[in-house]
């Protein structure tokens, strides 16, 4: 058929995954505690560390979890820890990341933007310091600004000092194509 190769004609070598292949995600945010969601390629006990941003000596660590297996070479799970100092700030940053002693530490700075490890804001004190950035999808083929990069924008520029970013939502429909007339 015209040299096309199938998808399963060249095997996947499951060694060569990172250990991270999905998230970290941040899952859930309470005043006291956070939870952070992660596929892993590798099966091994994790624990999520919390910190104010910058301030290595604030970190916090949970107790090890080990991850469920749910396909042959897939893992996951939703590790959660208390908040340093024993709430979270509404105006502090707050840098988190996933420990293991089955893989080696990734660059964290790959999984953040602007800080050294992935980030989140504290909870608002208010509803009206509540920001939430909702777009389509990403439609990075279609001819439109990518919705990442605009959210990456706002967070950058920190929305005219007036709210802090606290979701990103990125849905997509996939039953309607994002450009009707591809390349």
């Amino acid at each position: 058929m015209g040299g096309k190769v199938p998808l399963d004609a060249n095997p996947l070598d499951i060694l060569t995954l990172p250990p991270i292949v999905a998230g970290p995600v941040l899952r859930r945010l309470t005043r006291t505690q956070v939870s952070v969601w992660v596929a892993l390629a590798r099966s091994g006990d994790i624990t999520l560390a919390v910190r104010v941003a910058g301030q290595p000596a604030t970190e916090v660590a949970s107790a090890p979890i080990t991850p469920v297996q749910v396909g042959s070479n897939l893992w996951m799970a939703t590790v959660t820890v208390d908040a340093p100092g024993g709430t979270f700030g509404a105006t502090t940053l707050y840098e988190y990341r996933l420990m293991s002693p089955a893989w080696p530490q990734p660059n964290w700075a790959d999984f953040a933007i602007g800080t050294s490890q992935p980030a989140f804001p504290g909870p608002p004190a208010t509803i009206d310091q509540l920001a939430v950035l909702h777009t389509s999808c990403r439609k990075v083929h279609g001819g439109s600004r990518d919705g990442l990069a605009v959210a990456a924008t706002g967070v950058g520029r920190g929305f005219g000092g007036r709210h802090v970013l606290r979701a990103v939502r990125l849905l997509g429909q996939r039953d309607v194509p994002d450009d009707p007339h591809p390349a």
